[in-house]
């Protein structure tokens, strides 16, 4: 009984190294892949099934087809008064094109810490060119209560985070289909306050008492 269960085992063996070195791949749901030989990508494959390859001459790399998130850590941006607060944006994004995916970034960890920088990059810029409560807000106060009880000083809302958040996504997605990567939203996840705006504003609660 031995000598078979061996034998049996050694055509098992067999046949699953020829079909891992043999012409065949698998391309499964919610993936794609591309085609390198000699270090130069050939073809993609976008659809699910079984697919030919040259043996021991061709490689075969992977991508998911899903969409993916960016949650990376919260950075510290200025507003426009020069006002640090600590943001965390959150990002959701798919590979379009394997092919210039591979070609400009190359891996799925190269993918996240380049998304991460050039969103970074974008948030900075659009936070940095407004006021806190732009950032902040998302809603108009002076259309939420009576206008006879808004203070003279008050500034109205012109945009809001939403519209912020729109702002980075445009930006961003104009630098990530460079890489074969479609952006489909960037978000502001939580704002939290530096000490320094946290102490101020207990100093008005104080004053105003």
């Amino acid at each position: 009984m031995k000598p078979y269960k061996g034998i049996l085992i050694t055509i098992v063996v067999i046949f699953v190294l020829l079909f891992l070195l043999g012409p065949y791949f698998i391309v499964e749901e919610g993936e794609q892949a591309i085609v390198i030989r000699f270090g130069k990508m050939i073809r993609t494959e976008t659809e699910t099934g079984l697919k030919i390859r040259m043996p021991l001459v061709d490689q075969v790399r992977y991508y998911p087809k899903k969409i993916q998130s960016l949650d990376g850590d919260a950075k510290l941006y200025p507003t426009k008064e020069n006002r640090y607060i600590r943001v965390d944006i959150t990002a959701r994004w798919k590979i379009q094109d394997p092919r210039l995916f591979y070609e400009r970034i190359g891996d799925m960890a190269s993918a996240h810490m380049s998304l991460d920088e050039e969103i970074s990059a974008i948030a900075r810029s659009v936070i940095a060119a407004h006021s806190l409560r732009e950032v902040v807000r998302n809603s108009n106060l002076i259309n939420e209560i009576k206008r006879k009880d808004v203070s003279p000083n008050y500034e109205p809302i012109k945009k809001g985070r939403v519209k912020l958040s729109a702002e980075m996504l445009k930006a961003a997605a104009t630098i990530t289909r460079e890489y074969g990567i479609t952006l489909i939203d960037v978000g502001i996840r939580q704002i939290t306050f530096s000490h320094a705006i946290t102490r101020k504003a207990y100093q008005q609660m104080i004053k105003a008492d």
